[in-house]
């Protein structure tokens, strides 16, 4: 189960309509999957590695930001077009990590 919601996302994305809901729950996974394996911690409230007094608010604009940039920069067409992580997902990340997160996180 995801921590951000669909409705969420789409509200910060100022979308309307359904019609991309299947590829924006993959890009709200694939965010919440990339802040737990750069920060190794869970948004599981209930697990060790966990936010036991409920997950900061950071973390969910982190995860907000992470989708909507997969959203807006859907492929890379030329080495020009790259575009890296966020800074403001990195920075949540560093700060909430047990591990260390390198500033160029990919």
């Amino acid at each position: 189960m995801s921590y951000v919601t669909l409705s969420e996302l789409k509200t910060h994305l100022r979308l309307n309509g359904n019609g991309e809901d299947g590829p924006l729950q993959v890009y709200i996974d694939a965010a919440e999957d990339a802040f737990e394996s750069l920060t190794n911690r869970t948004l599981d409230t209930n697990a060790t590695t966990g936010f036991p007094g409920g997950v900061p608010a950071a973390v969910k604009l982190s995860v907000l930001l992470l989708s909507g940039h997969f959203y807006r920069v859907r492929g890379a067409f030329t080495d020009l077009d790259v575009a890296a992580m966020p800074f403001g997902f990195v920075s949540v990340c560093r700060r909430y990590s047990t591990k260390y997160v390198s500033p160029g996180a990919q």
